[in-house]
């Protein structure tokens, strides 16, 4: 079977850097730039032209814009904007934004290539932000160097900003799929990667709502590549954890560690917050997977079971 760790790389490309992934961080006309997120359902799309940074241009400060989407209980699902802000020069960020553009190499092996960069403006210690110009790479997408220093940056976030409703709130509520393949059967123990030694949050922000969807692990069913079995789970039950219960929950996905386990389980839980979604088998030693930016495994206590009951 192809290894789950190629299969969830086509799937990052696919969501991150597909379709209208260039969209996300070219330019067009119309919007004054501040040391906000703009206001559009994907943040990005609707942007001033970018511009060089201006010479002696010292930063305070990066406000960064993901755009996600996340379930609001009683609202539904939404697209929205985490507005992130990083203290500091910012030092190899701006010496990145100040190189030159390198000179594509094989421009026809690259038309295929899809590129994703979040919004992101530069402020200086006057409030004066500045939507910088993103030198480009040997291949027309964003220096990689400059995506590279906006990950290193350590941000804080500052707000959630709904934009557009996705799915109405008895959609997503009742949007549990009734099979799911059973990805934390199908993990090998190569694809897995430690969390590493600092507990980090499941989601950051974290959600105010979580859709639960209960999977009973059934036998392989035959996948739609000839001779290829996928294990599968058969939805069980469904519900929205919100308040304190929910709280409970991510203190205690929050406060695991990694570590290796005996696998399975009889029944495994997709946690939904409307998008990132997290697995969580339901044996004697929970697992947990996430599966966007990394395939990442962790150990919580025993009793985050009881909470998922």
């Amino acid at each position: 079977m192809r290894s789950l760790r190629v299969v969830l790389a086509v799937l990052v490309v696919v969501v991150l850097g597909g379709g209208d992934g260039m969209a996300r961080w070219t330019s067009e006309p119309g919007r004054s730039v501040t040391a906000s997120c703009p206001r559009t359902s994907a943040a990005g799309r609707a942007e001033s032209p970018r511009r060089p940074l201006p010479e002696g241009f010292v930063a305070a400060y990066v406000v960064r814009c993901r755009p996600v989407t996340r379930y609001l209980p009683g609202r539904g699902l939404w697209e929205a904007v985490i507005q992130e802000r990083a203290d500091g020069p910012a030092g190899d960020l701006v010496a990145a934004l100040r190189r030159p553009s390198e000179r594509p190499l094989f421009p026809a092996a690259c038309t295929l290539m899809g590129f994703s960069l979040d919004y992101f403006v530069v402020v200086d210690s006057s409030g004066r932000a500045v939507l910088p110009l993103v030198p480009t790479g040997w291949c027309g997408g964003p220096y990689q160097p400059v995506p590279e220093a906006v990950r290193r940056l350590t941000f804080r976030v500052e707000g959630v900003q709904p934009v557009q409703l996705v799915e109405s709130e008895e959609d997503f509520r009742a949007g549990c799929a009734r099979r799911r393949v059973d990805v934390l059967r199908l993990a090998r123990s190569s694809d897995l990667v430690p969390w590493g030694r600092r507990p980090v949050p499941v989601w950051d922000p974290p959600p105010d709502g979580l859709r639960v969807c209960v999977y009973r692990a059934t036998r392989e069913t035959r996948g739609r590549s000839a001779g290829s079995r996928l294990p599968t789970g058969r939805l069980q039950s469904s519900y929205v954890l919100t308040g304190d219960r929910l709280r409970a929950l991510l203190a205690a996905l929050d406060g695991t560690r990694p570590g290796r386990c005996p696998r399975g389980h009889a029944r495994f839980a997709v946690l939904d917050p409307g998008g990132a979604e997290a697995y969580v088998g339901l044996g004697e030693c929970p697992v947990v997977l996430r599966l966007d930016e990394a395939i990442a495994r962790r150990l919580p206590p025993a009793g985050v079971l009881g909470l998922l009951s």
